[in-house]
Parts: C-alpha cells; sequence; structure tokens
C-alpha cells in the first residue's frame, strides 16, 4: 500500500512540475506505444447515455467517428466554455 501511495504521490508532483520528469514503471514496462500517450479518463453514467453517444456516432455528420472522437470534442468544448487549453486530441492519423 505505501508503494502504491508513493508512485501516487510521485505523479501528482510530476504533474504540477515539482518532481524530476520520470516515467512511471508500467510505462517503461511498456503495454505498446499507446501506454506512454494517452490515459484513461471515465465515469459512470446510466445506460441512456451510452444510448445517446451511439445514436451521435450514427449520425451521418459523424460519419467515420468514434466514441473517443466525440467525447474529446465534447470535453473540447467544455474547456473552451471554461477558458482552459482546449487538450483532447482527435485521432491524428484519421484526420490528418
Amino acid at each position: 500500500m505505501a508503494n502504491t501511495l508513493k508512485k501516487g504521490a510521485a505523479q501528482l508532483k510530476g504533474l504540477a512540475g515539482t518532481a524530476e520528469e520520470k516515467e512511471p514503471a508500467e510505462v517503461r514496462k511498456g503495454k505498446g506505444a499507446d501506454a506512454k500517450a494517452t490515459v484513461l479518463i471515465g465515469a459512470h453514467f446510466p445506460r441512456a447515455v451510452r444510448r445517446s453517444l451511439a445514436q451521435l456516432q450514427a449520425d451521418p455528420r459523424n460519419d467515420g467517428k468514434k466514441i473517443n472522437d466525440l467525447l474529446a470534442e465534447a470535453l473540447n468544448d467544455l474547456f473552451a466554455k471554461y477558458n482552459v487549453p482546449q487538450t483532447a486530441h482527435l485521432d491524428k492519423e484519421r484526420h490528418a
């Protein structure tokens, strides 16, 4: 448990820019290139929210977009509303 707390504290320091740049052991061991580039951000919602996302994805205006693309768009709209950097980038390979 103490080791987990130390890792968490080190990660928070890294995010705050108060610690030396050091990747966590999980990233160094590697779970592919995506392990270094992304993190999971999640929340629990009613099932109706998933159905609504599926309806948006099926809309012809969103042809070819993944759920991640739609969520990134929604997060960027939220960031813009609160005047913070819009950092939720879409899949560049498909949108380039």
